[in-house]
């Protein structure tokens, strides 16, 4: 994507003196490559369901909520039991739940 490509020697590249790093894009490999705007990365869903002791099963669509509600009640999830997308109905209605909030 970028020309002329850097030399590497002895792992190391050689800084240019001039203004810049010294290499310009390739306009057709940047082509190539482009993604739309709205591209977004697919990646798998899980359903993570925790036991949390006392205050019983929670269930979470992302990390990111499990953190939430540790760092905001002080619950530690412990016993994790992780469910991958299926393709069911049922699934895809609690995981949408619970990536919004804990269920």
């Amino acid at each position: 994507m970028i020309e002329p490509l850097p030399t590497i020697a002895g792992g190391q590249v050689k800084v240019p003196t001039d203004p810049g790093l010294g290499n310009s894009l390739d306009p057709d490999a940047v082509e190539r490559y482009r993604v739309s705007d709205d591209y977004r990365v697919q990646t798998p869903r899980h359903r993570l369901t925790f036991h949390t002791g006392t205050a019983g099963n929670r269930t979470y669509g992302n990390m990111l909520k499990i953190r939430e509600d540790y760092r905001r009640n002080r619950n530690t999830p412990v016993q994790p039991n992780v469910l991958s997308d299926d393709g069911t109905a049922e699934f895809d209605d609690v995981w949408m739940r619970a990536w919004k909030t804990r269920i």
